[in-house]
């Protein structure tokens, strides 16, 4: 039996056309066929009287009206006294952790455990391997043998380590010795942040050293002390005190 071939969304609700969400007011038209395949985004919900108080709407009788997906997973958090719409899930689905609240790290672990399963795979780190994989091959990283260099692709999409040179750079003393460490793998390689803050990845704040030079570039910058600890070391004994009660510092 031939498979009849389904129009876009596009085509069977224009732009203009869409009806808007009944909270945010807006038709979403730039997110369409992400969820459901539905036209921006946009549901047909249930109301009920007691919903219909919640979004301050007099109801005699249930009717639906459109709500995008954001608004609606926000209003069910909402409806049930949770911070988001994953921890109802979770609730929902029995995962409750020893505080009582409902666990939403196990409740996603089990959902990705379950599909890794369902695809053939005994745990998630081999489902993401997989993945990994045939993006490394897609983005052309191999090894000598015409494996897939997982790690090259993911240090290459890795926020500094994609700076990284297949050398250490204080070759030529810029930490005031000349290095003369043998580099035997990349692992031995790190990317140090030159103005000390890690968080820091603009271009041109990243220089390559081995394990021995980054350490002592460290001890000799101080890069190791964050900037509350240096500013501790100019409290006074009643400041410092101040600062430990405010902070529940033990």
């Amino acid at each position: 039996m031939r498979k009849l071939k389904r129009k876009s969304n596009k085509a069977m609700c224009p732009t203009d056309k869409r009806p808007k969400c009944h909270i945010c007011k807006e038709n979403n038209a730039d997110n369409v066929g992400k969820v459901n395949d539905l036209p921006g985004w946009i549901h047909y919900r249930a109301i009920s009287k007691r919903h219909g108080e919640s979004l301050g709407i007099k109801i005699t009788k249930p009717f639906t009206i459109p709500i995008c997906q954001k608004c609606y997973q926000q209003w069910v958090a909402d409806d049930n006294g949770e911070p988001s719409y994953n921890h109802v899930c979770a609730k929902n689905a029995g995962f409750i952790d020893e505080n009582g609240s409902p666990d939403v790290t196990a409740w996603k672990n089990n959902i990705m455990l379950k599909r890794a399963n369902k695809l053939g795979h005994d745990s998630i780190a081999e489902m993401k391997f997989e993945a990994d994989c045939k993006k490394a091959l897609k983005a052309g990283f191999k090894d000598k043998d015409g494996n897939p260099d997982v790690i090259g692709w993911r240090n290459s999409t890795h926020r500094y380590l994609k700076f990284r040179k297949d050398y250490c750079e204080n070759i030529d003393g810029r930490l005031g010795v000349v290095c003369t460490t043998t580099v035997m793998c990349s692992a031995n390689l790190t990317v140090d942040h030159i103005n000390g803050n890690n968080r820091d990845d603009t271009p041109g704040n990243h220089q390559t050293f081995c394990q021995c030079c980054h350490t002592y570039k460290t001890f000799l910058n101080g890069d190791n002390k964050s900037p509350g600890v240096k500013t501790m070391k100019h409290m006074s004994d009643e400041e410092a005190m101040k600062y430990f009660e405010a902070y529940n510092v033990n």
